[in-house]
């Protein structure tokens, strides 16, 4: 039985598990984990709950959902010694496997440097990979209970991945949760509430585990932007024409005084290698918008989606982990769902898209599904667009229906139930046929049924059902995500910017909406009228942002809010402001220039800037302070100091 303990309230202050300690300086979380078996509900990503089990002085056994998590962390904490030993029995870039024989010398060697430097063990290894480890170690005669807390990161893969993980004859997830609980120390995290799911699952109904939730003062809803698309390609399409429209730029936020910060990269999540090569062919191979050096790709590296990938471009970069701090980043990123997971991007700038399915059928395979992961997979800070989420649903499907959820169920309970009785009825020297028919089928239509045949008899798999209503209510609650607040506390809205905010929801036209806001910023002070900016950006009311980050209040309502009038004199300013950065190079002040001279030179800023307008010695006088003088017995202009 799972027993609820209610929350844990961080230390205010404290924005990740690795910092937080008692006045003693031990880990507060470390006696939790040592109590047996353990969910927490760390309620946001990028809390580096990760980061703290491989810190701590507990031997662990960390096991991850992803190859490239592992990767991350290891390049993370093994760059002078090794600190962690990874079981690697998954395959590589070459193809190759280790054996199990060199992966037993390898571990015998760890763990003597471990004695030796007198470091606790830290052990990573995947879910697929876990129960061979375990075996190894018990061949070795440790007694893992006694020895290990283990941990499972990202432990809503137990139900997200059904579907990739359980099905026909395969029971890769059903098995390694039954040898997990032969263990003492069991720690399930995951940033996604899991408790209703996991109850459902015979191992958690009949043990005893203990959950709590993190209770965090500084955290911020995520900003959602939704738009809806044909294809995949259709949202990229949509994507790359803000990108140029904005001269290369992503987003952009704007602030006080005409600040403004702009984002600089983008990454794409989007669940389908082929759908990413029917993008980059458009863009890279035909019409030639992106150099391929300029791309990242980040998916699972196996032979077909490499193959597919450099058909599309050679110089594709496809990688298994991504750049780290400080380090170079491409203008372009594209992830797929089996290889973001806890993989963490360090761009001060970057965006953040999904382009998502929502085919009720499949659910599960959905990357919307993985939305709670994604958000907090932008770990710096200093990223001001990292709050923000921009969302393209297919099919112009922006919500899912109770109704037609459970209808689909239903009808794949049917079929499923259909498939059972038929084999029941077949004479017993035709099941083996009957059953081999089953998972041909299954193999055809993993989305189509319930139906497990691992036991050699078609049953309903209970874990398909709840990993399927897992996925919807993640979906349908898109709203609730959080990440850690970039501030000192969370971003709520203070009472005129919620007024502000309220009244521009309503309807209304561009002019009516920059009327409601003049209201309040002509009489607002610098931090006021920052709050609004920041409430015009979250909540999508760029332009408005815009004209008054551009042009004073009075400016505005003098141009009767009128766009067309405000771009003309924001382009005049914007005129006046590069013409006056020019003048230094052509006129210094003390100095006289006959007007000739200055009539020739304003001519050629002019043109360099593409102002079409015909200089005039007198225009002189708008930019800089002169006064009427004589030269060579000609009228002539002073240019007096500033």
């Amino acid at each position: 039985m799972i027993d609820n303990k209610g929350t844990i309230n961080v230390t205010p202050g404290v924005d990740y598990v690795n910092d937080w300690k008692d006045k003693k300086g031990n880990y507060v979380l470390d006696k939790i984990i040592s109590s047996g078996k353990v969910i927490i509900n760390k309620e946001v990503t990028g809390c580096g709950f990760t980061t703290y089990t491989l810190s701590n002085s507990l031997d662990s056994i960390l096991i991850s959902p992803r190859i490239k998590l592992i990767l991350n962390k290891m390049e993370q904490f093994n760059k002078d010694e090794e600190i962690c030993f990874y079981f690697n029995r998954e395959k590589g870039y070459d193809g190759k496997q280790k054996t199990i024989d060199e992966l037993k010398t390898e571990f015998t060697l760890y763990q003597h440097e471990c004695k030796q430097n007198k470091r606790p063990m830290k052990i990573l290894v995947t879910y697929d990979s876990f129960c061979i480890l375990a075996s190894m170690l018990e061949g070795f005669g440790i007694d893992i209970s006694e020895k290990f807390n283990i941990t499972v990161d990202e432990s809503h893969c137990l139900i997200k991945d059904i579907k990739l993980k359980e099905y026909s004859n395969k029971s890769v997830l059903s098995i390694f949760i039954d040898r997990l609980f032969r263990y003492k120390n069991v720690l399930f995290i995951s940033a996604t509430p899991i408790i209703n799911y996991m109850q459902e699952i015979d191992e958690f109904k009949n043990n005893y585990v203990c959950y709590y939730e993190l209770g965090w003062s500084n955290i911020e809803q995520v900003v959602q932007r939704t738009y809806t698309c044909n294809s995949a390609l259709n949202a990229f399409d949509q994507i790359y024409a803000n990108y140029t429209k904005h001269e290369e730029v992503f987003d952009v936020i704007y602030q006080p005084n005409g600040y403004v910060l702009c984002s600089y990269e983008g990454v794409i999540f989007l669940n389908s290698v082929k759908e990413i090569c029917h993008i980059l062919g458009k863009y890279i191979t035909k019409k030639k918008l992106i150099k391929p050096d300029d791309v990242t790709v980040i998916c699972a590296d196996n032979k077909k989606n490499l193959d597919e990938l450099h058909n599309v471009h050679k110089k594709l970069n496809i990688t298994r982990t991504i750049p780290k701090m400080g380090e170079v980043h491409t203008t372009w990123t594209f992830v797929t769902r089996t290889a973001f997971e806890g993989v963490d991007f360090y761009s001060p700038s970057a965006s953040t898209y999904v382009i998502a399915n929502y085919n009720v059928s499949s659910l599960s395979l959905d990357i919307a599904s993985d939305i709670p992961q994604i958000i907090g997979r932008q770990r710096r800070k200093d990223n001001p667009f990292r709050n923000t989420l921009h969302l393209f649903y297919k099919d112009n499907k922006q919500q899912l229906y109770n109704n037609e959820f459970v209808a689909s169920q239903n009808l794949k309970m049917q079929k499923s139930q259909s498939y059972i009785e038929i084999w029941q009825s077949v004479p017993t020297d035709c099941k083996e046929h009957a059953l081999k028919m089953i998972d041909t089928y299954i193999k055809h239509n993993p989305n189509d049924q319930y139906i497990t045949t691992t036991s050699g008899v078609p049953m309903i798999n209970n874990l398909l059902i709840v990993s399927e209503r897992y996925c919807y209510d993640v979906i349908k609650n898109h709203h609730q995500w959080f990440i850690m607040s970039s501030n000192a506390y969370g971003r709520a809205y203070s009472m005129p910017v919620q007024e502000l905010k309220d009244k521009l929801s309503k309807p209304q036209s561009l002019a009516d909406a920059l009327r409601v806001a003049y209201d309040y910023f002509v009489c607002a002070d610098k931090a006021l009228a920052n709050d609004i900016f920041i409430m015009l950006r979250n909540e999508g009311y760029n332009e408005i942002g815009y004209y008054y980050s551009n042009l004073s209040p009075d400016r505005i309502k003098a141009c009767g809010f009128n766009s067309t009038k405000l771009d003309a004199e924001i382009a005049n300013n914007n005129a006046y402001h590069n013409i006056a950065m020019q003048l230094p190079q052509y006129f210094e002040p003390g100095k006289v220039y006959t007007r000739k001279y200055i009539k020739e030179k304003l001519q050629e800023i002019y043109d360099n800037l593409g102002i079409k307008k015909t200089a005039k010695a007198t225009d002189l006088s708008e930019y800089v302070n002169c006064v009427t003088a004589k030269k060579d017995g000609m009228k002539a202009f002073r240019i007096e100091p500033k």
